[in-house]
C-alpha cells in the first residue's frame, strides 16, 4: 500500500443572478490523504476557498471516501461529505451533509 499527501491550488468562479452581486470568485487550498492498498483505499479532503470577489460564502468542505474492490471488474464506494457556508437569505451559518453508497462496474 502507499500513502499520498496532496496540496492543491483551486479557483472557482459563478456567475449566476441567484447569488448577490451575480458573481463570486474564490481561490483556495484542497489538501488531501491518499491511502491505498490492494483490495481498499481511503480518501480524506478537505477544501477552504477564500471568498476574492462577489458573494461571500465562507465555504468550508470536508470529504471522506473509502473503496473496496470486491473482484477485478467490482468495486463497492462509500462517501461521507460535510460543507458549511454563509447562507445569503439569513445571513448565518448553514450546514449540509451528504452521503452515498455506490457499487462500480469496470468494463
Amino acid at each position: 500500500g502507499g500513502q499520498r499527501f496532496y496540496f492543491l491550488g483551486d479557483a472557482e468562479l459563478m456567475i449566476d443572478n441567484d447569488i448577490s452581486k451575480g458573481h463570486w470568485f474564490a481561490l483556495g487550498p484542497r489538501l488531501g490523504w491518499l491511502s491505498q492498498h490492494e483490495h481498499w483505499n481511503l480518501k480524506l479532503e478537505a477544501y477552504k476557498p477564500f471568498d476574492v470577489l462577489g458573494a461571500e460564502f465562507k465555504q468550508l468542505q470536508i470529504d471522506l471516501g473509502v473503496s473496496v474492490n470486491l473482484s477485478t471488474q467490482w468495486q463497492l464506494r462509500a462517501k461521507l461529505g460535510y460543507q458549511s457556508f454563509l447562507s445569503e437569505l439569513s445571513n448565518d451559518r448553514s450546514y449540509q451533509t451528504q452521503s452515498a453508497v455506490s457499487l462500480v462496474h469496470y468494463f
